[in-house]
């Protein structure tokens, strides 16, 4: 591994936490939401699941790693909006 790569992981685990950890959480989250009615049923467009799906991801680093990452919570923010603004009409 060269030492670039080695250097990432090293600050992705302190912002993020460790890989294992966020894999059973988002996993066992993502879980849960996907045996929801309106998943199962295919309510959710496909941008409502993805945004679902990486706000998941998002509060899985929040848990693991350091709550208070800034970047983490804009990335959550930022997902809300795009499912908003992609589904705007809809709430018409």
């Amino acid at each position: 591994m060269t030492t670039e790569i080695e250097n990432v992981l090293t600050q992705r685990r302190q912002t993020h936490g460790r890989f294992i950890d966020n894999a059973i959480t988002a996993q066992t989250l993502k879980a849960t939401v996907r045996n929801s009615p309106n998943w199962s049923t295919g309510a959710l467009t496909l941008t409502q699941r993805e945004a679902i799906d990486m706000i998941l991801h998002k509060i899985a680093r929040l848990v693991n790693g350091d709550p208070h990452h800034e970047d983490t919570m804009v990335d959550i923010v930022g997902y809300a909006q795009l499912m908003l603004d992609e589904h705007r009409d809809d709430f018409s």
